[in-house]
């Protein structure tokens, strides 16, 4: 295997920005030379002595290659390679040891801001991981950027090459991986590193002769244009239903439980695939939110369908019908990289999945179709939660009988509310152990434990990975002792980190707090809040809204994207943490359950960050927001939240929020919002007095007359108004000046087309004990 070697390929680039130039008369650049003193280092980290010698001589020579491995990763080198784009005068006097990272989503749809990203070790803080539009980068910055990196490269164990893969996300994916000047700065050297890597993978799977490299080096070449990869698009569908669509008695405990699990399940679906096929773990691109993307080579097309009937096989006989992954594989060539073809063939590796989606179960044959679809059960008793027969029979448990998938979502619900790390381990053979959702990952050959501190897997297993939650300080003594520990007992063992909303209400006890609990945590009316929210027009950021489209390009748009939903939507709402509860967060959308004040004031938060972590007002989310009863059923509350969602972007431009039964506009949400607080300072009054809350009453009826006559022109309602505000301010003179305050912003702001939103608002958050009572 070399794809290692690609890995490493142009880690000199940073060597040499911090270090200066270094010369070397077998490498046609610097940054050669300055990689293969980086991996001089790492003969004791390699502990294979043929592969180092392979790795000095390929980063060596990648641009002046001779031999077999040189010529692997200089042909994947130019494959990816096609992503440099001239840039347009921003970077000025900018030289290779002051270029920062330009932000890719300021520059979608031809974005105006040039921001840039700090140099700095990725951490979830606004100062690192929001751009920025000063560059504060300069070669003593790179200086102290690379020490801390080669620092910590010198803790990672022997062959711990996914504990390097994560160190060099956290320390180049703000570092450019070309610093030329007229070109533009925005693909990561991490990106870079790892799209290379899996390049070469295939390459080298597919058997590349010398000679066929050789040609893939030339833009001339016939062999570019015949198809040598495929790109695999996977999709579980059934999410909505099978998260959903469980009885709200009980619901809470096991819904965090549940949505975790289908993140497992595709990351468990996406490895088991690239193991049966030999390849490594970089080739897989992408996974999050119910999909991965994953390159491949193209005779692993051979092979594919019938993984993907054993996949069903599997899916099915755990859960039926509920939930199927469907896949979409498009061929690429080596032309297809190029900017002007890859947006397409991504797309059309969605389009694929669309179409496998519509045709769920048909891989089966007719038999077997007609099996899937048939009556099941035996009439016995049903699971409490979910309503589903289980042939293993149900689990008592406090006042409830449950199922063994829903006992075990709820004991993975409070796992993860509790964890600081996660464990994933690699089994030894693929069958069935355990029961309820460690039974159905087994099968793919994966267990999971979500832990608070490290522990020892147990025996059987090949490989332990563990992970550090939302904290990419990954390498320290404790997980350093646990990975040497590990091997100590004969396994092979990794260190990482990844990004977790990891949000629950935790009650004094130490339990989950249940739907009933959140809603009394409500400021106002007690009701439950349901928040879903999503990107605006994904499929058209990557189809047309990339500058310049690479595979590369489009990697780090979704790794961006990915890093705010899983990471900072976890920061984002950490203020609210005692009374919401994250639910789903990641890939390009969320769904968040808690008081319903709480969901409304997170909602207006996360659009703003989103808009300061692109800095493009043309990319953009929508937001659905149901509030409800405490005992409304789940899966209705749900619905409804999405319905909201899809009402607001039905509305031109999308960039809306669906709140009360109105769609606004995030602008106009804004002006509601400031009208709502201003109502509620004058009914809660200062010095003892207040106005009343008549005052809401009156503005209720303002708005009904716009409602009646909006279509006659007839503006009624102005008079009324003025009349109203006057007479009150008149009653409450302290107050009057607020008051014609109100007034105007109503009569002149154009607030009146949607008055009944600010007035509710205000309603809900000060009704009385009394009040809530009657309601």
């Amino acid at each position: 295997m070399i794809w290692q070697a690609a890995l490493l390929h142009d880690i000199g680039k940073f060597r040499e920005r911090a270090l200066g130039a270094k010369h070397d008369r077998q490498a046609r650049y610097t940054h050669e030379a300055h990689s293969q003193e980086f991996v001089l280092g790492l003969k004791s980290f390699v502990m294979n002595d043929p592969l180092w010698q392979a790795l000095k001589s390929a980063v060596l020579r990648h641009h002046d290659p001779q031999y077999h491995d040189e010529l692997l990763i200089s042909a994947a080198d130019i494959i990816a390679a096609d992503e440099r784009a001239e840039a347009e005068g921003y970077l000025g006097e900018t030289t290779k040891h002051t270029a920062p990272l330009q932000s890719l989503l300021a520059r979608l749809f031809d974005g105006p801001e040039r921001l840039c990203f700090p140099l700095k070790p990725l951490a979830l803080d606004q100062a690192t991981i929001f751009a920025q539009s000063t560059n504060l980068v300069n070669q003593e910055v790179y200086k102290h950027h690379w020490l801390g990196f080669h620092q910590e490269a010198q803790r990672l164990l022997p062959q711990d090459w996914q504990g390097l893969f994560y160190l060099i996300k956290k320390y180049c994916w703000c570092v450019p991986s070309s610093a030329t000047r007229g070109e533009e700065h925005d693909i990561s050297l991490f990106d870079h590193l790892r799209v290379t890597a899996a390049i070469t993978a295939c390459l080298e799977a597919e058997g590349c002769s010398e000679d066929a490299l050789k040609q893939l080096r030339s833009k001339d070449s016939q062999l570019r244009q015949q198809p040598l990869f495929l790109l695999l698009k996977g999709d579980i569908s059934g999410i909505q239903g099978f998260i959903y669509t469980i009885t709200s008695k009980g619901a809470a405990k096991g819904l965090r439980g549940r949505s975790v699990y289908l993140q497992l399940l595709t990351e468990a679906v996406a490895r088991w695939i690239l193991r049966r096929l030999d390849l490594p773990f970089v080739n897989l691109l992408y996974h999050g939110g119910g999909h991965f993307m994953l390159l491949l080579p193209v005779n692993a097309e051979t092979k594919l369908a019938a993984l993907r009937d054993e996949l069903t096989q599997k899916v099915l006989e755990s859960h039926g019908t509920d939930l199927y992954v469907a896949l979409g594989v498009v061929p690429l060539s080596a032309e297809d990289f190029d900017p002007q073809r890859f947006p397409g063939r991504w797309q059309e590796a969605f389009e694929r999945v669309k179409r496998a989606k519509q045709y769920r179960f048909s891989e089966l044959g007719a038999e077997m179709f007609q099996r899937v679809f048939e009556p099941q059960g035996q009439a016995n008793r049903t699971c409490d939660i979910c309503q589903s027969e289980d042939p293993r029979g149900l689990i008592p448990d406090e006042d409830k009988e449950k199922c063994h998938f829903c006992k075990s979502f709820e004991d993975l619900g409070s796992e993860v509310a509790k964890a600081q790390y996660l464990m994933v381990t690699e089994l030894n053979r693929e069958e069935p152990r355990g029961s309820g959702y460690e039974r159905v990952l087994a099968q793919f050959g994966y267990a999971v434990k979500f832990l608070p501190e490290p522990e020892m897997p147990e025996a059987g297993i090949r490989h332990a990975m563990l992970y550090r939650l939302n904290d990419t300080d990954f390498l320290t003594e404790e997980t350093l002792s646990w990975a040497e520990e590990v091997r100590k007992r004969g396994i092979e063992s990794s260190l990482g980190y990844r990004c977790l909303a990891n949000v629950t209400p935790i009650s004094s006890d130490g339990k989950i707090l249940d739907f009933d609990e959140l809603a009394a945590q409500s400021t106002g009316i007690q009701r439950l809040g349901i928040l879903r929210m999503d990107v605006d027009n994904l499929g058209r950021i990557f189809a047309e809204g990339v500058p310049n489209a690479t595979i590369s390009r489009i990697a780090t748009v979704s790794s961006l994207v990915q890093l705010f939903f899983e990471g900072w939507v976890h920061r984002a709402a950490d203020e609210f943490k005692d009374r919401i509860y994250a639910i789903y967060a990641g890939g390009d959308d969320l769904f968040f359950v808690g008081a319903w004040d709480a969901t409304v004031d997170l909602a207006w938060k996360i659009r703003e960050d989103f808009r300061g972590f692109t800095g493009n007002e043309r990319v953009t989310v929508s937001a659905g927001i149901a509030v409800e009863e405490k005992k409304f059923p789940l899966y209705q509350a749900a619905r409804n939240a999405g319905d909201a969602l899809e009402a607001a972007k039905a509305l031109p431009g999308k960039n809306a929020v669906g709140y009360l039964g109105k769609e606004l506009r995030w602008a106009d949400f804004a002006r509601a919002r400031d009208l709502k607080e201003k109502l509620v300072e004058l009914l809660q009054g200062r010095d003892g007095q207040a106005v009343p809350r008549g005052l809401l009453t009156k503005l209720s009826n303002v708005y009904a007359l716009y409602e009646k006559y909006k279509r006659q022109n007839r503006p009624k309602w102005t008079i009324r108004l003025i009349y109203d505000v006057t007479r009150l301010g008149e009653a409450h003179k302290d107050f009057k000046d607020e008051l014609q305050a109100i007034q105007m912003m109503i009569g002149r702001e154009g607030l009146i087309g949607f008055l009944d939103v600010p007035v509710r608002w205000a309603q809900m958050l000060t009704m009385t004990r009394e009040e809530r009572g009657r309601s």
